[in-house]
């Protein structure tokens, strides 16, 4: 399937780097608007298959956010997430 994302430069290298050493954790960093959500999701989407991943937890921290992440994951890459909201 093929998707509007085109993955940036550190994108490509960050799965690359997770595909050949496959961690159990992975901190994705970077500043504002470097990229971390499409780079989060294009890890997902190249890497669901190959590694047998069955879901994705996405956390974030605010409503607004959650709905943004939510919509890019949507427009970039056609999924559909859900969102559940914690009980305060």
């Amino acid at each position: 399937m093929s998707y509007p994302f085109v993955p940036r430069d550190w994108q490509e290298r960050f799965v690359r780097e997770y595909q050949t050493n496959t961690p159990k954790n992975f901190l994705l960093e970077g500043c504002t608007s470097a990229g971390k959500t499409g780079g989060a999701l294009y890890a997902y989407v190249f890497l669901k298959d190959g590694l047998d991943w069955k879901f994705l937890i996405s956390v974030v921290p605010s409503e607004h956010l959650k709905k943004q992440y939510a919509q890019d994951a949507k427009n970039l890459f056609g999924l559909n997430l859900y969102s559940v909201v914690p009980q305060m």
